[in-house]
């Protein structure tokens, strides 16, 4: 298995923090993060919204 770099991890994580769970009631966990910390933790972090509809969760997502 290839390492992955830093951004690859990244964009791996941006999509799946991007993608609603019914658990969360039908939210993102980026959603729920900015609801309840705002949006200038997540400047500082660095964390990315994907578009619901460029959500990619399978390995064509690095390649």
């Amino acid at each position: 298995m290839d390492k992955l770099a830093q951004n690859e991890i990244r964009l791996v994580l941006a999509h799946v923090n991007s993608y609603t769970r019914k658990k969360l009631n039908d939210q993102s966990p980026f959603d729920a993060f900015s609801t309840r910390y705002g949006f200038k933790l997540i400047d500082v972090l660095g964390i990315e919204r994907i578009n619901p509809n460029d959500i990619i969760l399978n390995p064509n997502l690095l390649k």
